[in-house]
């Protein structure tokens, strides 16, 4: 897929943050409303609310008076959200957001993170609005979810035919990843399609793939096969490199990540003749390299209907028994006979 965004980027600035999440419900609401009511309600669900959320909400995005991040409202039932890209502790402007909150039965502070809240500040905020609760005969509630968090709950609810749905809902947690909202690069895995190539990945440790194919930092491959990641690799170095046909020579064109060693540089004129030779795949201009430090075999199987058209990501620290400090053949050890979605 080529890189186009459905969430625009800039510097990080809390604005940007609210925009792209505010249009983020916006677009799944439209998209499916059912859906959605049924994701805001896990997505705070510790609140304990009472009831679903089953009515058409309403978007708004500014209040009279204080700014306020975001709000998604109904007869009944009202959620003011507020967006932290940099973990701010700013008691007195989240005490401007309050008044926001009028005669709704249903009230509830939504606190979005790209950390966990500190358990002090998190006390502080509580104290607050119990105050605020007391003097004003309110019953707002609090709760509070990651960046991360929400952009795995979104993923769990998508299918993959949904290809429109999904390629927005990554095209998100790319933005959370690039505005630093979302930390994952060290153990996320990115899982390709190999088809045929497969075997040819696996003897030479390289992957490759167009330039002009977006992705999101990853620290990780892993080769989808037959409904099941069957190699996974570290990645070791990422080069953009020409080859020259009359010169039988490489040209770099850039070197993304890692070094290039003349190793490398030898393996890939290997890799360049295989494809073409056993492929009919044409590695000679525009291509991206990478290369890794072994694909290790595993059986990573997808317990999901339906296989892969392109690129999906895993954190690994959802999976059960990794440990970070594991080496790529450990976490091959760890992947196999477990499943995903």
């Amino acid at each position: 897929m080529s890189d186009i965004h459905y969430f625009p980027r800039s510097v990080q600035r809390e604005e940007l943050v609210l925009t792209n999440t505010m249009m983020l419900f916006r677009r799944l609401y439209h998209y499916d409303s059912e859906r959605f009511n049924r994701f805001l309600n896990l997505l705070v669900e510790n609140a304990e609310t009472d009831g679903g959320i089953d009515m058409s909400l309403k978007f708004k995005s500014q209040h009279v008076g204080a700014i306020l991040d975001g709000s998604i409202s109904q007869d009944s039932f009202k959620i003011v959200i507020e967006t932290k890209p940099y973990s701010q502790h700013q008691i007195g402007h989240i005490r401007h957001h309050f008044a926001s909150f009028r005669e709704e039965q249903h009230q509830l502070f939504l606190w979005i993170n790209p950390e966990p809240i500190d358990l002090t500040y998190k006390q502080i905020v509580l104290d607050e609005i119990s105050d605020f609760n007391a003097a004003n005969r309110k019953e707002i509630k609090f709760a509070t979810v990651t960046f991360k968090d929400l952009c795995h709950l979104l993923k769990s609810m998508v299918a993959d035919h949904e290809t429109d749905l999904l390629a927005m809902t990554e095209d998100y947690e790319d933005f959370c990843s690039t505005a630093g909202l979302v930390k994952t690069m060290e153990t996320k895995l990115r899982v390709v399609p190999a088809g045929a190539s497969f075997e040819q990945h696996m003897s030479f440790n390289v992957y490759y793939d167009r330039r002009v194919n977006s992705y999101q930092p990853h620290k990780y491959i892993g080769l989808y096969k037959d409904k099941a990641v069957r190699g996974i690799g570290k990645i070791t170095c990422i080069a953009d490199i020409d080859y020259n046909r009359i010169t039988y020579s490489l040209i770099k064109a850039s070197i993304l990540e890692g070094t290039l060693s003349q190793q490398m540089e030898f393996l890939l004129m290997k890799v360049i003749k295989d494809a073409k030779q056993n492929y009919g795949f044409d590695l000679t201009t525009d291509c991206r390299f990478f290369f890794v430090d072994g694909f290790y075999p595993t059986y990573f199987r997808k317990d999901s209907p339906y296989g892969i058209t392109g690129k999906r990501y895993i954190d690994l620290e959802s999976v059960g028994g990794y440990h970070k400090n594991f080496d790529t053949s450990e976490i091959a050890e760890v992947l196999t006979g477990k499943g995903w979605k």
